[in-house]
């Protein structure tokens, strides 16, 4: 995981772009297709948007989500598109001051979309927004994140939001990555009129930091992920009641090897939510496992019964960023990488049986989807934060049956780490 610095991870930003293309352009491009693939938006415009980092949110027929760059001022956008990919429509252009780098998705209530920016507003470290689904009515007052202190990274309130909101009636949950009295970022909760903000809990490294995921609720209790922190620092799973009281640690991942590698028994930095079946929490972590590509996992709601279902291999996807979707007995996910580096969609039940590739990217058709998919009858939508004729991006469609999908056959690649700065690594797959 990049460490923080200054603005959080748009500070890192344009070097793990850099990093990222000149990667890409040593592996292979190789075209994997699953049943019913079809790119329904290529961002080649760039005022159109680029880079969607998060999912989709779907209501009928209409699909929902947010681009991090592009749009004129070029500070994001919020879009939508019907499912066929007709009708794509930008519903907003941030412009800084009311926002910047929407990288989460969308939550609808109605006629209505609540949503955050990682950056912009008044003090530059992130926004909540709610606006119409014509994209009328834009509001920003619901909150402005106020600056940290910039030695210290701590402020009051939290900064720097990348998660999803969480709606339930007339509130709304979120997190927040940096800020709060210890700098590992908060969980906060407010009325959908921007009044109450209350800091739920704020995260002291020990217990968790960088929360970049949604909360799931069920109930009157939240469950979340932090990408670090804990006692290994890898990152935990929580729970917290809607009050604030009754903040537990679940899980702890274990340290990762000292080598390059960032191997161990159980996943390192879970980075998506979860979801919820029953009392069984599932997620993923974005590194760890036996090869350092990442894992799924499932764990009770009481914090026993750790279970891992899937440990990624390189060969088979890599680096799971986004949480997963469940219908039925069946999970779907993205990986950001896999066999050619450009990143996959996956299922595989929720007893980790029948493991299964349904689509991976080619390059052409996008790369590295780092958002959850939106699910609707048998057709999973999702986005990919760049590929496609432009290197800008894709929206995409594809079939849960997977029918249809020949593998390529090629050499598994390894996982390798690259320094961009002394406090800033990442990871990156690269052909043997």
């Amino acid at each position: 995981m990049p460490a923080r610095a200054g603005r959080g991870w748009n500070a890192v930003r344009q070097p793990l772009r850099k990093a990222k293309r000149i990667c890409a352009a040593r592996c292979s491009k190789c075209s994997r297709t699953g049943s019913g693939f079809a790119v329904l938006k290529q961002f080649t415009n760039y005022l159109e948007g680029a880079g969607s980092y998060a999912g989709l949110a779907l209501s009928g027929n209409v699909l929902y989500g947010t681009t991090g760059q592009g749009g004129g001022p070029g500070h994001g956008t919020v879009f939508k598109i019907n499912t066929d990919g007709t009708g794509y429509n930008l519903l907003k252009k941030f412009n800084d001051s009311d926002g910047a780098d929407p990288e989460t998705a969308l939550t609808l209530s109605g006629s209505t979309i609540f949503g955050t920016t990682s950056l912009g507003g008044t003090s530059g470290y992130g926004t909540v927004f709610k606006l119409n689904t014509d994209g009328t009515g834009f509001v920003v007052v619901l909150k402005h994140f106020s600056a940290p202190d910039p030695v210290a990274y701590t402020n009051s309130g939290g900064a720097v939001p990348f998660g999803s909101l969480t709606l339930s009636s007339n509130l709304l949950y979120g997190t927040t990555s940096e800020g709060g009295n210890s700098a590992g970022g908060t969980i906060f909760k407010m009325n959908t009129d921007g009044t109450s903000f209350t800091v739920l809990k704020e995260f002291n490294l020990s217990d968790g930091a960088l929360a970049y995921a949604a909360l799931t609720l069920s109930g009157s209790v939240l469950y979340g992920t932090t990408a670090e922190g804990g006692s290994a620092g890898n990152g935990t799973v929580f729970k917290i009641n809607t009050d604030g009281s009754g903040f537990e640690v679940l899980k702890e991942f274990s340290a990762t090897s000292a080598s390059d590698t960032y191997t161990n028994s159980d996943g390192a930095f879970p980075c998506g939510s979860l979801v919820l079946s029953s009392n069984v929490l599932y997620g993923t972590t974005y590194g760890g496992g036996s090869s350092g590509a990442g894992t799924v996992f499932a764990i009770n709601t009481n914090g026993l019964g750790f279970a891992l279902l899937k440990d990624f291999s390189n060969a088979d996807g890599a680096l799971p960023f986004a949480g997963l979707t469940l219908s039925s007995n069946v999970l779907y996910g993205t990986t950001a990488g896999g066999a050619s580096d450009y990143g996959s969609v996956f299922k595989l039940n929720t007893d980790g049986a029948s493991f299964t590739l349904i689509k991976e990217f080619g390059y052409s058709d996008g790369r590295e989807p780092l958002g959850s998919l939106a699910l609707s009858s048998n057709v999973l939508y999702g986005a990919t934060w760049a590929g496609g004729s432009g290197d800008r991006g894709t929206l995409f469609k594809l079939n849960t049956d997977g029918t249809g999908y020949t593998p390529c056959s090629k050499n598994s690649p390894r996982l390798v780490r690259v320094t961009l700065t002394p406090i800033i690594t990442v990871l990156f797959l690269m052909p043997r």
